[in-house]
């Protein structure tokens, strides 16, 4: 998920970004659990236990990644490894109070 990350913007942006990574950051219990690893190639865990993870999101956060998203795109710098990642996240529509929903 870091790669889709904005790498640099205002004050405001940069702070959604790091409330947003705290979200999504792998706690103790998650390596653990996941048997989660790093080598040369990335990251490898244990496929049987894979889930997806679900995390609160609000307007401005996913506009921010939207936005990004957008951005690498233009600039041709999607990779294979994020393809997924990017897709679930444009395709994602907020949830609104009079049940409509909203990109």
């Amino acid at each position: 998920m870091e790669a889709i990350f904005p790498k640099k913007g205002d004050l405001i942006t940069q702070t959604i970004v790091k409330e947003i990574r705290d979200k999504v950051r792998f706690t103790k219990q998650d390596l653990e659990l996941f048997n989660l690893k790093t080598d040369n190639n990335g990251y490898t865990w244990d496929k049987d236990k894979e889930t997806d993870l679900n995390f609160d999101l609000d307007k401005q956060g996913l506009r921010i990644l939207k936005d990004s998203i957008d951005e690498l795109d233009k600039n041709r710098q999607i990779t294979i490894e994020i393809v997924d990642l990017c897709n679930k996240i444009k395709d994602y529509k907020l949830e609104v109070k009079n049940g409509k929903k909203e990109n």
